[in-house]
C-alpha cells in the first residue's frame, strides 16, 4: 500500500512511512496518556485520507488498535481505539475486512453498553462504519 503514496506531495510520504508508523507504535507505550494520545491522533491522521488508511494497515495499525483495546482499561484508550477503528473502516473494505477478522468484534460491542456515553458513542460510529461492508452483513 505504501507503493500509493508514490507522486504524493513530500509531507504526505512523510506522514505514511515516518509518523502513522510511529503513532502506532506509541500504543504500546506504557502510560496511559501516551496511548491515549496516539489513538486519538491516529485517528485524527487517517481521517477521511485512504492512502494515510493504507499507510496504517501496513503499519499493522488493526492488530495492535485491537490488542490495545482488548486490555485498555482507561476510558480515554478504549474510546481512542474505538475511534482509531472506525477511522481505518470509513471508507475501505478491506480494513473492515481486517478488524472483523481481528476477533476485536465481541469487545466493540461490549463497549455498546458502557457507562460512558463517549465510549458508547464511539462504539456506535465503529459498527455503522463495519456494517457498510455487505460482504460481512449478509
Amino acid at each position: 500500500h505504501l507503493n500509493a503514496s508514490v507522486g504524493l506531495p513530500d509531507h504526505h510520504q512523510f506522514l505514511c512511512t515516518v509518523v502513522v508508523p510511529m503513532v502506532i507504535n506509541l500504543l504500546t507505550v506504557e502510560p496511559e496518556g501516551i496511548r491515549q494520545a496516539a489513538a486519538g491522533g491516529l485517528s485524527h491522521f487517517i481521517g477521511d485520507n485512504e492512502q494515510l488508511a493504507a499507510a496504517a494497515v501496513d503499519a499493522d495499525a488493526i492488530s495492535r488498535i485491537s490488542t490495545t483495546l482488548m486490555s485498555a482499561a482507561e476510558d480515554g484508550v478504549k474510546q481512542g481505539c474505538l475511534e482509531a477503528l472506525a477511522a481505518l473502516c470509513t471508507k475501505r473494505d478491506d480494513c473492515r475486512h481486517a478488524v472483523l477478522n481481528s476477533k476485536v468484534l465481541p469487545i466493540i460491542c461490549a463497549t455498546l453498553q458502557d457507562p460512558k456515553a463517549s465510549i458508547r458513542e464511539a462504539a456506535c460510529r465503529c459498527t455503522q462504519y463495519l456494517s457498510r461492508s455487505m460482504n460481512h452483513v449478509r
